[in-house]
C-alpha cells in the first residue's frame, strides 16, 4: 500500500524554500523516493508503507544551509511533516529509557554540526589537519528546546561526548530529559530537538520517531 508524506519546508524566519530537495532514505541511506518543493515550499511524496531510515529536507546544502533530518520514520498512513532548515544540523538522534531510573527519564543522543564553523575550517578539515570537533556545537552556548509528543520537557542534564570517527573525533551529546506526561509505550513517540547556536546565530531542528518498550 502506498502512503503520502506531505508538508512545507521553510527557514527559521518562516520563509518558504522553493525547489528544496525532500528524500526518503532506506537503511543504507539510499533514496527510495525524492521530490522538490513547489514555489510555496510545499511537497508531497508517495512511498510504500513501511519503516525507513529517514525523511530529509535540504536546500542550498553546504553553502547556506545544512539538513533537517526526521529519523526512523514509520509510514503506515498519510502523514504531514513540516521541516525548518537552518545552518545547524542535528544528526544521528537516538533515544532510550533506562530501567528503574528515578526520576523517570529519557536519554537522547545526537550530534550537532555548524555550517559556519565547517566553512571556516573547510580546507583544514579536507586535509585532515584538524579534528572534526571544530565544526561541532557547544551546548553551553546554545538555546536548546526538547519536546516529546509536542510537550516541551525539562533537560535534567547533558554530557558532552567525543565520538570516535576514524581517524578523528566528533562532538556529540547525551541528554537526560524528564518523561512527558503524555509518555506512552503503546504508540510511536516523536522527539524533536531545536537548537540555536548563539555563537554563530545559527538554528537547526531534528526529529526522531521511536516506539519505546514497556
Amino acid at each position: 500500500m502506498k502512503c503520502s508524506v506531505s508538508g512545507k519546508v521553510t527557514d527559521f524566519q518562516g520563509n518558504s524554500l522553493k525547489y528544496a530537495d525532500v528524500m526518503i532514505l532506506d537503511k543504507s541511506f539510499n533514496p527510495v523516493c525524492e521530490t522538490k518543493t513547489d514555489e510555496f515550499g510545499k511537497y508531497k511524496i508517495e512511498v510504500e508503507s513501511g519503516q525507513y531510515m529517514a525523511l530529509v529536507g535540504l536546500y542550498e546544502y553546504g553553502t547556506r544551509y545544512l539538513e533537517n533530518w526526521n529519523w526512523n520514520i514509520c509510514i503506515r498512513e498519510n502523514i504531514e511533516i513540516d521541516m525548518r532548515i537552518g545552518g545547524l544540523e542535528i544528526y544521528s538522534i537516538n533515544a532510550f529509557v533506562p530501567q528503574g531510573s528515578n526520576p523517570p527519564k529519557i536519554f537522547i543522543f545526537f550530534r550537532p554540526c555548524s555550517l559556519k564553523k565547517y566553512l571556516e575550517n573547510k580546507h583544514q578539515i579536507e586535509a585532515s589537519a584538524v579534528d572534526y570537533t571544530v565544526f561541532g556545537c557547544n551546548l553551553e552556548n546554545c538555546g536548546l528546546t526538547v519536546s516529546v509528543n509536542d510537550e516541551i520537557v525539562k533537560v535534567i542534564k547533558y554530557d558532552k561526548i567525543l565520538e570516535y570517527s576514524a581517524p578523528h573525533n566528533i562532538i556529540a551529546y547525551l541528554l537526560q530529559v524528564e518523561k512527558p506526561s503524555n509518555f506512552s509505550t503503546e504508540k510511536i513517540s516523536v522527539i524533536k530537538i531545536v537548537l540555536h547556536d548563539r555563537e554563530t546565530d545559527e538554528y537547526g531542528e531534528g526529529t526522531l520517531y521511536i516506539k519505546f518498550f514497556s
